[in-house]
């Protein structure tokens, strides 16, 4: 992180329409820096979905990624990451040049048993909600409601 920075861990709630069903969803947001993947190791083993966002412009904040997916699957050996995990791509500095392409994360989402991945961005910050959606709607699929 660059000086002057402070590492934040921020915990929120929020609620979202699945098939007329209202899904809470409590949010856990921790640092992306590969120094903080052993937060992940705190926090994974509480987790049952996780969302794995990184800095389209920045390659080292893909890099990052690598780190906190072993970190969940550790947590969760029994789970299957494709079902549990989704990778979101950020465009959130508008003006910068993307440094990892979506076909590029595509493919290293492939090769991690198929991921499913996401784009969000500055000018559609409520692109965020699609992930979210998609995993609420696999934990209705995985625990149907009576």
């Amino acid at each position: 992180l660059p000086k002057g920075y402070t590492v934040a861990v921020g915990v929120g709630a929020l609620a979202v329409k699945i098939g007329g069903h209202d899904v809470a969803l409590q949010v856990l947001d921790t640092p992306g820096d590969p120094r903080f993947a052993p937060l992940g190791q705190i926090f994974y083993s509480k987790i049952a979905y996780c969302l794995l966002i990184y800095d389209a412009t920045s390659f080292e904040s893909f890099q990052a990624l690598e780190p906190l997916l072993e970190a969940y699957k550790a947590a969760h050996p029994d789970s299957d990451p494709a079902k549990h995990v989704c990778v979101v791509s950020n465009m959130a500095r508008l003006g910068i040049k993307r440094a990892v392409s979506s076909g590029y994360a595509l493919e290293w989402c492939r090769l991690r048993g198929g991921l499913p991945f996401f784009e969000v961005g500055a000018e559609s910050p409520q692109g965020i909600l699609e992930p979210l959606h998609h995993i609420a709607d696999d934990f209705l699929t995985d625990n149907p409601l009576g």
